[in-house]
């Protein structure tokens, strides 16, 4: 064992498994063949460390005031250095940890490099496969960089990791953590966190925010959220042509380079207010659920879930999986046609928003008086239908169809 100590001045410690220099002020200790090395910053000036890897599977251990790299027959320690580096270069599966202190942290990981700062000291694991960082008090926050291939990132209430060919970084106890794509086909999943979440997604980031964390994700390519009946979803357009889907147990905002999807949640507002042609495509549960589609809002809400879209230009609401579905369509203030052709129920504004509910138990379709809205019903088939005067019916075997307020009325 052989213990080294620095100068008054800068020192620099270097590590090797079997060879250990501490070198300054005109001055170079070494220790050569001993099994453990502790090396002491105690004398001042600005000193650093660099720890090395064997051949064989090494662990590098990084705390605020000390640092160990071990491996088999070797144990080499720097005790209160300013700055230390761990190097991950001979080969084996070496795995690297950092460890914060009382302060506020930060933990930044990049695909072949990490480190974990705060006041007072710095430490940095270089090329390991794996290496974690630890909050375990202050307010900590971490963040992650991608790699040029396809990497993924995954964030949940007990930590967050980023991972791709080669490398794989975690962070443990962090409540904020942010994560950022610059490449590649990547992937960023967030689960929510204990108690109420807000989740929003805008073409280029999104981002899952409860009171016990908060989770960011930067230019991914696909993002997927997970919560609760008691989370809410914001899902917001790009300047491109996009299509919403949503479903009972979930939704997907996507365009071009981009696709954000929920599972889970309560309720989920959708937003085209960017530009584009978007449409939104909603479907319905196995219970009794109702769509209703007026003035540039469109809604299916059934008895667990509340999907919303604003603003969309094209609205299609499917009544397929049962339950006694119930569609209602509103006009505008300017001139709006309902159309009932092939079992599909159409209102088409007079600014082209179009709303349609197929395969629903009852749809009725509002018009105004006021207006020049027109109603018009083609291919019958035998269907039982009564025309009144501003308005009609339409009975089938398992559905109806009714249109009123409307100043004009064709049947076919």
């Amino acid at each position: 064992m052989a213990y080294l100590y620095d100068s008054a001045g800068d020192d620099t410690l270097t590590a090797y498994p079997t060879v250990v220099t501490l070198a300054g002020s005109g001055v170079t200790l070494v220790a050569s063949g001993f099994d453990s090395v502790f090396a002491y910053a105690t004398g001042g000036g600005n000193d650093v460390a660099y720890l090395y890897d064997s051949e064989g599977d090494d662990v590098f251990s990084a705390y605020p005031t000390y640092a160990t790299m071990a491996g088999e027959g070797y144990l080499n320690r720097a005790d209160g250095f300013d700055r230390v580096d761990g190097y991950s270069t001979a080969g084996g599966t070496d795995t690297a940890s950092l460890y914060d202190s009382a302060g506020d942290d930060s933990f930044v990981a990049h695909s072949d490099y990490a480190y974990l700062f705060g006041a007072g000291f710095y430490n940095q694991a270089n090329g390991f496969a794996a290496v974690t960082g630890y909050a375990t008090r202050g307010a900590d926050t971490a963040w992650f960089y991608d790699s040029a291939g396809d990497d993924a990132f995954v964030s949940r209430p007990d930590g967050a990791q980023m991972t791709g060919e080669g490398f794989a970084n975690v962070a443990v106890g962090f409540r904020r953590v942010s994560a950022y794509s610059s490449g590649g086909s990547d992937t960023a999943a967030l689960y929510g966190f204990l108690g109420t979440n807000l989740f929003t997604a805008h073409a280029n980031d999104a981002t899952m925010a409860g009171k016990s964390g908060w989770a960011y994700a930067s230019a991914f390519a696909s993002v997927t959220a997970y919560g609760t009946k008691r989370d809410v979803a914001f899902l917001y357009d790009s300047a491109g042509d996009d299509t919403l889907t949503a479903r009972p147990d979930g939704a997907c905002l996507a365009g071009e380079g981009f696709a954000n999807a929920v599972s889970g949640f309560g309720r989920v507002n959708a937003y085209a207010a960017a530009g584009g042609n978007d449409t939104a495509n909603f479907q319905d549960s196995l219970g009794n659920d109702t769509f209703i589609a007026r003035a540039g809002l469109a809604s299916m809400v059934g008895r667990t879930f509340k999907n919303y879209a604003s603003g969309f230009e094209t609205n299609h609401a499917f009544s397929t999986h049962g339950g006694l579905d119930k569609a209602a369509l509103y006009d505008s203030l300017g001139a709006d046609a309902f159309v009932v052709r092939n079992g599909v129920s159409a209102m088409t504004t007079e600014a082209g928003v179009l709303s349609d509910a197929t395969g629903f138990a009852r749809v009725k379709a509002y018009g105004n008086l006021t207006g020049l809205d027109t109603a018009s019903i083609f291919d019958t088939l035998g269907e039982q239908v009564t025309r009144r005067r501003t308005g009609f019916t339409v009975k089938g075997v398992s559905f109806s169809i009714q249109a009123s307020a409307f100043r004009q009325i064709n049947v076919a």
